[in-house]
């Protein structure tokens, strides 16, 4: 299994920039990395991130895995779900 902390890179993630954690479940490691980009600043607070569908393929993921590592982020705090609307990164302390 590749790790999934990636680097943007045209449009393109690569993957392979951070040690492989093999025992960390994909939607897991694609938390990890959403998480990171988020508390370094990459989306400001209300700012619309990348629809899960394009999170997927970025990520090289099925859409399930990115729905999940996205709702586990909105349980942190750090981002809000609208259903039908989209994912925002919170107005909230949570980053």
């Amino acid at each position: 299994m590749t790790d999934l902390a990636a680097r943007p890179t045209g449009g393109r993630l690569l993957w392979h920039d951070r040690p492989v954690r093999p025992n960390r479940l994909p939607s897991q490691q694609v938390a990890d990395d959403l998480r990171q980009r988020i508390k370094s600043g990459e989306w400001q607070p209300g700012e619309q991130l990348p629809s899960v569908a394009k999170l997927a393929a970025q990520y090289g993921v099925v859409k399930s895995t990115a729905f999940k590592a996205v709702h586990v982020l909105a349980d942190e705090g750090l981002l809000d779900v609208v259903p039908n609307w989209g994912v925002f990164k919170s107005s909230g302390d949570g980053a």
